[in-house]
């Protein structure tokens, strides 16, 4: 053999041997104490391959859920990584003053500019969360809820229509009728809400996917392309962008840092890169187009509005970057947040007619009667005051907040458990054990929210457990109240086409993306609940909803960055909203499980590289609706965006935020504002839809508590139903008992984010968690998807079942409950969030009944967060009470 031959094979030998080495050497060290103390995967114990791999599979919460079923309440998922399914750990572990850090898991989201979603160090982190934490007061949210109704009111005029064409037995484009219903996917149709929603609050300007009734938003290019006349419009899938881009991400960042970089290169990351890329770009176009706007006196101030009130220490406003980064933040978690739990609820309230209809039957005690006849006359044009009541008439609806609260709980966004990393020197202690520095924990929500705590009905969507006295109540209220105006607009914009298909669903006339079945219009409320969610955060973030709603589609227009603005006749260029955050999500958290080291290199793997592509097209997106937003400036009429509320924020030396600090945390109020809402609204739609008897019980309940329905009302105004026609006013239904009971259950069993948070144990301490102690740099997620399901919540616990927190010993449930996490790193838009899941699932359940198909099924993409994905579900109008 010739020597020329040998030094290949060498080289490979060597190379082999070191990558060996890499892997067993800490594996057998056991430089944390973890392999005698914990068990799990044996590949988990060696690198971030086999979470890598779980997260890609969609099956990451019921994986690691099973995982604390047969291991118990510790389980190694990573090599130096326990996930602790303790529902007390929440507290020790994600709490203020905890002690564990934000482990370099957050590194792999790291978009133009920091925020407070990625920065790791918690001085700067305090920073960033000062500047921002106003906007997202009670009294600030409450200020977007007119764009938030304009959307939802565009929605559901659709799901009128549809109601009415399937009630003649009219099938229509994705929906059909069946039995006089108009069955649909509502996790696709809450998902153009969803997304609408939040580029409207975040931008200014929806992305039409409502309107277009598809997954495709058009946005302008970037660089040198816009200077240039006549340009190709090129519609982006929002949608599916934000959903491979959130996958992609998480599941590179369960790798050491260094090796992102790396890892992304591989080819089953590649795709999601290059979606990476692609969502900067939406998110730098939207920001782009936002600044050349302007704000909108008429519609009120948007999240970029706020932004730019922001100072720094300096006196210096955001930097263009620090607003994209902000902003696509906002897009990635205000967009899947509410489509997702949407979704969700709206399964669960359809599968639990009795609790729809105890909702039903709250909502018509509290707000006006629905009017058939208004509907007829108006088409799609119904005024969002006619389908969504104002956030004050609902907001404390007992029955409605407990349905918020449960499908929060049942279907929590985040299922897996938030990676924490006990500091270098310290040792941290967590249900007993102690975990030295740099140990990495985490509390799978998804697990806790279905464990013994919330009794045996755990796995049950019950919106009753929340009835309890001693539930908790959201903190800062007041604040979030002022966006509910905007709020309201799109609710009463998405319901009033839905009243227009029920219409011609009655009739037996379909439409584009529903049909009529039966007199009902059968749509995918998935889908439908993301358009409202996009359309809505978009509202409140920048001031302009993506116009999902409108569109049905996930494609949204926006402007291009940098000078192109100063130019003419621009090319208008669609982007897929939901779809780029989706991806964007996806690949940052995949990416995220390596050392933070290697994730640059990680990130260029051909797996990763799509989703790197729509990481860079997110944070354009975000970016062109900033800056349209700042070009716009506010629109008084109707009122406070996130924007307007981001300009007032002013740092220790009396300056604003930049124009970079501006994008920032606008990209995370698009990312945190949108998916929550739409998936948990969706998984609530299907377990209703499912469960008809709990879908009765809580209409019966917003019956007691709202108007009755004016069906004549409806046929006269189409879609111009005034958004408090449709939808309720807050404070008339966030105390409802079984509402709230709904919310937290398919909060707990469709947690929007089911894999635990990352925390990592500090440098110098050990910290114990669950009877274990942890040394410095070990990493620890509570997985809330496991959580969730474990036996505190009951022998039900994997079950719907709102009632759980109806009982007797639902106070003892609320410790376990943490949809939104703990401590200084959770949801700041929790309040936010909790008003739109109230406000849309008063609004739809108080008018529409939703039937289960004998196909309906609820698509889950188990990633980072979890994504309902499709659920098509058959929408019938209510008669009025």
């Amino acid at each position: 053999m010739s020597t020329e031959s040998v030094q290949p094979l060498q080289c490979a030998a060597a190379l082999g041997a070191i990558a060996l080495a890499y892997y067993l050497v800490p594996y057998f060290h056991d430089p944390y104490d973890y392999r005698r103390r914990f068990s799990g995967p044996w590949l988990a114990g060696l690198s971030g391959w086999w979470m890598s791999y779980t997260v890609l599979t969609g099956h990451q919460n019921e994986d690691i859920r099973k995982l604390h079923e047969k291991y118990g309440t510790f389980v190694r998922i990573g090599p130096n990584h326990i996930s602790i399914s303790d529902p007390d750990a929440m507290e020790t572990v994600y709490a203020h003053g905890s002690g564990f850090l934000k482990s370099d898991f957050y590194a792999g989201k790291k978009g133009p500019a920091s925020n407070t979603f990625i920065e790791l160090d918690k001085a700067k982190h305090l920073k960033l969360r000062k500047r921002i934490a106003n906007i997202f007061s009670q009294q600030n949210v409450l200020t977007f809820q007119p764009r938030v109704q304009k959307h939802i009111a565009r929605l559901y005029a659709q799901w009128d229509l549809r109601c009415r064409e399937a009630a003649r037995g009219v099938s229509g484009f994705n929906w059909s009728a069946q039995n006089g219903s108009a069955v649909m996917d509502c996790c696709q149709q809450l998902s153009f809400l969803a997304f609408d929603i939040i580029g409207d609050l975040a931008v200014g300007a929806s992305f039409g996917l409502i309107q277009a009734q598809k997954d495709s938003s058009p946005i302008i290019g970037s660089g040198d392309e816009v200077r240039q006349e006549n340009k190709e419009v090129v519609q982006i899938p929002v949608i599916a962008a934000m959903a491979s881009f959130n996958l992609n991400i998480v599941s590179v960042a369960m790798f050491p840092s260094w090796s992102r970089n790396i890892i992304q290169l591989f080819p089953w990351h590649l795709p999601g890169l290059l979606k990476q890329f692609r969502f900067f770009g939406l998110v730098a176009a939207s920001i782009d187009a936002r600044l050349k706007r302007g704000s909108d006196e008429d519609q009120g101030a948007d999240f970029v509005d706020k932004l730019l009130q922001v100072k720094n220490e300096d006196g210096t406003g955001m930097s263009l970057e620090e607003l994209r980064s902000e902003t696509s933040v906002m897009f990635l978690a205000g967009s899947d947040t509410s489509s997702n739990t949407l979704s969700s609820l709206c399964y669960q309230l359809a599968i639990n007619p009795k609790v729809q209809r105890e909702l039903q039957s709250e909502l018509d005690k509290h707000l006006p009667p629905i009017s058939e006849d208004l509907d007829e006359q108006a088409g799609l044009d119904i005024p969002p005051a006619d389908i969504v009541p104002d956030y004050n008439q609902i907001k404390n609806l007992p029955y409605l907040n407990a349905c918020i609260k449960e499908i929060l709980r049942i279907h929590s966004t985040i299922g897996t458990g938030l990676p924490r990393v006990v500091p270098p020197g310290k040792s941290l202690t967590v249900a007993g054990q102690t975990f030295k520095a740099g140990s990495i924990i985490s509390v799978p929500s998804y697990t806790t929210n279905r464990s013994s705590v919330w009794g045996s009905d755990a796995f049950e969507f019950r919106p009753e457990r929340w009835l309890d006295e001693n539930a908790a109540s959201l903190n800062n209220q007041q604040n979030v109240l002022t966006f509910q105006p905007r709020v309201q607009k799109h609710i009463a914009r998405l319901y009033a086409q839905w009243d227009l298909r029920c219409r011609e669903a009655a009739r037996g006339v379909s439409g584009f993306n529903w049909s009529a079945q039966n007199g009902s219009a059968v749509m995918d409320c998935c889908q439908q609940l993301s358009f409202l969610a996009f359309d809505i955060i978009g509202d409140l973030a920048v001031g302009a909803s993506f116009g999902l709603i409108q569109a049905q589609k996930d494609s949204s227009p926006i402007i291009g960055s940098g000078d192109e603005v100063r130019q003419e006749n621009k090319e208008v260029v669609q982007i897929p909203v939901i779809a780029a955050m989706a991806s964007f999500n996806l690949n940052i958290v995949s990416v995220a499980m390596f050392p933070s080291w290697s994730r640059n290199i990680i990130q260029l793997f051909p797996w990763h590289l799509p989703g790197l592509l729509k990481q860079f097209r997110f944070f354009g997106l975000v970016a062109a609706s900033i800056d349209a937003r700042l070009k716009r400036g506010s629109d008084e009429d109707q009122g406070a965006d996130f924007v307007d509320k981001l300009l007032q924020v002013k740092n220790e030396d009396g300056t604003g935020m930049s124009l970079e600090e501006l994008r920032s945390e606008t990209s995370v109020m698009f990312l945190a504002g949108s998916d929550t809402s739409s998936n948990t609204l969706s998984s609530l739609c299907y377990q209703l839809a499912i469960n008809p008897k709990v879908q009765r019980e809580l209409q019966s309940e917003l019956d007691k508590h709202l108007p009755p329905i004016s069906e004549d009302l409806d046929e006269q105004a189409g879609l111009d139903i005034p958004p408090a026609d449709i939808v309720p006013d807050y404070n008339q239904i966030k105390n409802l008992p079984y509402l709230n009971a709904c919310i937290k259950e398919i909060l707990r069993i469709h947690s929007t984010i089911g894999t635990g948070l990352p925390r990592v144990v500090p440098p110098g301490k050990s910290l114990t968690v669950a009877g274990q102690t942890f040394k410095a740099g070990s990493i620890i997620s509570v997985p809330s998807y496991t959580t969730n399901r474990s036996s505190v919540w009951g022998s039900d616990a994997f079950e719907f079942r709102p009632e759980r927190w109806l009982d007797e010993n639902a106070a003892s449930l609320n410790k376990y409950f943490v949809p939104f996490s703990l401590g200084p790193r959770s949801c700041v838009g929790r309040n936010l969030a909790y008003m739109n899941l109230t406000l849309i699932a008063a609004a739809l359940f108080h008018r529409y009944s939703v039937e289960a198909l004998p196909a309906t099924k609820l698509t889950v993409h188990e990633t980072f967060l979890r994504e309902t994905a499709h659920c098509e579900v058959a929408i019938k109008r209510r008669s009025a009470a």
